[in-house]
């Protein structure tokens, strides 16, 4: 990675809210995602949306302020996402995507890439995804620093990570591991010893990641943009503000749009060439990159990527 893509994600992260391209950007794509999914309550969710992000750029509007920002985002999850009501409709709708319909899309896609019987959902969260491989018969591991499992899901086998560094499984143990959009969550400097420790462990790796600045070469490129409209916009911001971008949709996504503001946010997106050389320096044979971009019908769309690695 380049000094100038390095230096984005070691700065303060406030100072994207002054960025207006990216934050024009990523609001607007972030609207039209949520009200197609939200039928019904377009106009709520507008208003939603326009409100949090007006607290997020007042938080910053005498300059760079972390405090400013972390009350910015406890007022839009408490006042305006209410993510202490379960029975509010935007959070028993979005419960009801990250319970069934985002697992079955991801699903259908990724069974045709397992192999063998035995999968480890690594970084598994609620075991949305863990719990529906073993309703179609496979042998289902699961492990995450902190356990979030759903009730459904508790029955799975699960060990708690030591680090994110330790997977507590013995060697050769797993046919299969799934690393969903977990990654850029991994400190840099533990992102080696992580790949070594599921190396060790597993046989195949499948790795789901944000991306940006993505090669022209790729050869399903040019068809996703026709059929993508957000991708073909995001491609057209520079290098920096699409890395920026992935921060920004990360970051809403998670602190606020989940409620989840405690989780790790180290920003550690990559471009496809980076992912693999990094997964070859660790010994993977990278045997299929396949870009699937904004996918439609995704709450939370981003240059989304997937990695099939033996």
């Amino acid at each position: 990675m380049n000094q100038d893509l390095q230096s984005i994600q070691k700065s303060p992260f406030e100072d994207i809210l002054q960025n207006q391209a990216v934050v024009g950007f990523v609001s607007s794509i972030i609207k039209e995602n949520y009200t197609s999914f939200f039928t019904g309550y377009e106009q709520e969710i507008e208003k939603m949306l326009d409100d949090t992000f007006r607290l997020l750029l007042d938080s910053q509007k005498e300059g760079i302020n972390h405090e400013k920002l972390q009350v910015a985002v406890e007022q839009a999850t408490k006042n305006i996402f209410k993510k202490s009501a379960d029975s509010f409709w935007f959070n028993s709708m979005y419960k009801e995507y990250k319970a069934k319909i985002r697992p079955e899309k991801d699903f259908k896609k990724l069974k045709p890439y397992i192999k063998g019987k035995t999968v480890l959902d690594f970084g598994s969260g609620g075991g949305y995804v863990a719990l529906l491989m073993e309703q179609n018969g496979f042998d289902v591991l699961t492990c995450d620093v902190i356990d979030y499992r759903i009730p459904e899901a508790k029955h799975l086998p699960f060990k708690t990570m030591p680090s994110p560094t330790n997977v507590p499984f013995p060697d050769n143990s797993v046919d299969t591991v799934i690393v969903k959009a977990v990654f850029h969550h991994v400190n840099n400097e533990d992102l080696k010893p992580t790949l070594g420790e599921l190396k060790r462990v597993a046989k195949r790796l499948i790795v789901e990641e944000d991306t940006y600045g993505v090669p022209d070469t790729l050869k399903n490129l040019q068809t996703l943009k026709k059929d993508q409209p957000q991708l073909s916009r995001f491609l057209s911001l520079s290098v920096e503000d699409q890395l920026r971008s992935l921060m920004l949709i990360d970051y809403f996504s998670n602190a606020i749009a989940q409620g989840v503001a405690e989780m790790n946010f180290p920003f550690q997106f990559k471009t496809i060439p980076e992912w693999r050389r990094i997964f070859e320096a660790n010994r993977y044979k990278v045997s299929e990159v396949k870009l699937l971009g904004f996918q439609e019908g995704n709450v939370n769309r981003t240059c989304h990527v997937w990695f099939i690695c033996d």
